[in-house]
């Protein structure tokens, strides 16, 4: 398919049918031109950069949609006038592409007549899962309206766990007056609204709701607004709940969302503590007024489940209060949980130096080594990682969970996914990087941080300072060095890595963070290196620098987020983990990825200027290891990854088991 080609997108009323029929035109149009049919009602959600699509023409039909008539009914002649006078002139055009086909959204199916009137061939298109139109086929089919207590029927070439149970059927017929959803055993698709029934067409749409619980640090919430973002570009309300200090950090157009709700909790949620204990007490307290409050609108969407971030695990019990199911949500990669799940079943806590002890189930390169043990002890008060070992924290954070959902993909931890699975005895998702819309519409172009994130936080230089600096410099010259913004080396180590950035000579870019090293440490650095750096005090604009042709390596503290940012942006790494999940990224990142070097054997001692020297020259020279990062990284050259089954696969299990 070409630009001389184009398809025909047909959408529903509702954000349920727009947003992923609108996404399905951008898909289409990577290989041709695509016209998107729509009320004109709607019009006003149709984004400004969707609209000035070169390849993309939206077509508003000012008449309603009546999708539960034929089109030749009275209710749907206007949309029929509307949409065949848009044909019609579009055939008198002697130069307008060819086209394929059209496809229609089942909640407007009867305009497949029109088009077959112009010789346009018609896909319809389902806006739910298949296995909600497999399992309403199905018990249609089946004849499961007289299944008995205790009872369950299996369906003919489904899964046996789907087969039908007397709860199954045991539903609230509340349709409307006319219509409603046909009983069990009818066809899917009778008229009328209400919740489905067996027998019906069950999709996901606005009238339900997931809840998604943020921990505190932009870590954990960058990844929870995306994740919302994500729900309700396939039609689910969804309600963010965020600690109310870092609601400066919600962007307005996040909030201002109608499918998105933000709910504020003043006291702090305490992760390291059970529910019942008295620091939990007051934010728990306030979710449950929220929860109880939402409850007693009638009108409101039902609540699917809640998604919550480990880092407030205990969050769960006040779902479960409500009877909301909860699916635990790893900020993290699936290399770091199968990793310390498979060194603790394993008992690994004594390899020898010269040694390489394999996990079961997980790959050889990821065989622990001795120089994987030797770490530095976790900070005051925790936050260390447990030694390989240990039983992971995490562990007894999922229990009484119904799935885990990871910020990762099958691309980058197709090996580690599958094992947390058959481990865990759970659905496990990879529904990320949970990165914004447009770090995957790059095309290669440097990536604007304040137009897709908004901060509040002071900085000592200016996006257009930073880019206007990388300009004046080659392709792949520069370093760029960041710890986070939570913790980082020693004061000493950052003098052993003043040095040894002074002595390579080369072109980098250090964002120092808070001032936890002395007012005036950022000021000496400065003073010592001159025009061939830039130093950053306070907020860095990360994805900006990450994606310019300029920058050739990473020298990081390996936390999640900025792992999948540079590897999604082709940036090798020499890797400096700190605390946490960080030793195992880096490992991913040096023994599987291959994509990095590990800034010294052993992170149990101070890392010295010869060895950060030596990694440096090693990362910036090494052309394998550049060209296996661009390979990773054109995995993601055509948007966002093959995480879109995995995130199929949770809406399917969803639809069936809620």
């Amino acid at each position: 398919m070409s630009a001389s080609a184009e398809i025909f997108v047909v959408s529903g009323p509702g954000p349920g049918h727009l947003h992923p029929c609108t996404e399905l035109c951008l898909r289409l149009t990577r290989d041709g031109r695509t016209t998107l049919v729509i009320p004109s009602r709607v019009s006003s959600a149709i984004p400004p950069s969707f609209a000035s699509n070169p390849l993309v023409t939206v077509a508003p039909l000012a008449a309603s949609f009546g999708h539960r008539k034929h089109f030749s009914d009275p209710l749907n002649q206007s949309a029929v006038q509307d949409l065949s006078a848009h044909l019609e002139k579009r055939t008198a055009g002697s130069e307008v592409p060819r086209v394929l086909c059209a496809v229609a959204d089942l909640k407007v199916w009867w305009t497949k007549e029109v088009l077959w009137k112009f010789d346009v061939s018609v896909i319809s298109f389902f806006t739910f899962g298949s296995r909600a139109a497999a399992m309403g086929l199905g018990w249609s089919r089946t004849q499961v309206s007289d299944v008995q207590h205790g009872g369950a029927r299996l369906i003919r070439g489904l899964p046996e766990e789907m087969a039908v149970t007397y709860s199954d059927l045991k539903r609230e017929p509340s349709g409307p007056p006319r219509g409603g959803p046909p009983g069990p055993s009818r066809r899917p698709g009778g008229g009328g609204g209400g919740p489905p029934k067996p027998s019906d067409e069950l999709p996901m749409s606005a009238s339900a709701e997931i809840f998604v619980v943020s921990g505190p640090g932009a870590g954990h919430l960058h990844p929870c607004m995306e994740l919302c973002l994500l729900l309700t570009r396939h039609g689910y309300h969804t309600t963010l709940v965020i600690r109310s200090r870092v609601s400066s950090d919600i962007p307005p157009s996040f909030a201002s969302n109608p499918l998105i709700t933000v709910v504020p909790i003043a006291a702090p949620f305490r992760h390291r503590r059970g529910v019942s204990e008295p620091h939990n007490q007051s934010a728990n307290q306030e979710l449950s007024a929220h929860l109880e409050k939402r409850t007693a609108g009638s009108e409101l969407p039902r609540v699917l489940c809640a998604v919550v971030d480990l880092k407030v695990w205990t969050t769960k019990e006040v779902f479960w209060k409500f009877d909301v199911p909860v699916i635990s949500f790893f900020t993290f990669g699936a290399c770091a949980a199968a990793m310390g799940l498979g060194s603790w079943r394993a008992q690994i806590s004594d390899v020898q130096p010269g040694e390489a002890r394999l996990i079961p189930q997980l790959p050889e390169e990821m065989a622990v080594t001795y120089s994987d043990l030797k770490r530095k002890p976790g900070p005051t008060g925790g936050g260390g990682p447990p030694k390989p070992g240990d039983q992971p924290t995490w562990v007894r954070k999922v229990e009484g969970s119904i799935g885990l959902m990871f910020n990762t993909c099958a691309d980058l931890e197709r090996p580690f996914l599958d094992y947390m699975g058959d481990q865990m005895k759970m659905p496990v998702w990879g529904v990320g990087p949970l990165l914004p819309q447009q770090y995957w519409k790059t095309s290669g172009s440097p990536i604007s941080d304040r137009e897709i994130r908004q901060h509040t936080h002071e900085s000592s230089c200016t996006e257009d300072e930073v880019i206007q600096w990388l300009d004046c410099k080659p392709r792949r010259s520069v370093l760029y060095v960041a710890f986070g913004s939570e913790m980082g080396p020693e004061e000493e180590e950052m003098v052993e890595l003043a040095a040894a950035l002074e002595e390579t000579t080369r072109d980098f870019i250090w964002h120092i963070g808070p001032p936890r090293y002395g007012a005036d440490f950022s000021d000496r650095v400065e003073s010592k290196v001159g025009d061939s750096s830039v130093i950053i005090k306070g907020w860095a604009p990360q994805l900006l620098i990450l994606s310019h042709p300029s920058t050739g390596g990473f020298l990081s503290h390996c936390g999640w987020n900025s792992t999948v940012e540079a590897i999604g942006l082709g940036v090798p790494f020499l890797a400096w983990p700190i605390i946490g999940d960080q030793y195992y990224n880096a490992k991913l990142v040096v023994s599987h990825l291959k994509v990095g070097y590990r800034v010294a054997e052993d992170m149990s001692q101070v890392v010295k200027k010869d060895e950060i020297v030596t990694g440096i020259e090693r990362l910036m020279c090494d052309e394998e290891m550049h060209e296996r990062a661009a390979s990773i990284k054109a995995k993601f050259g055509h948007g966002f990854p093959a995480s879109s089954s995995a995130f199929d696969a949770f809406r399917d299990f969803i639809n069936a088991r809620l």
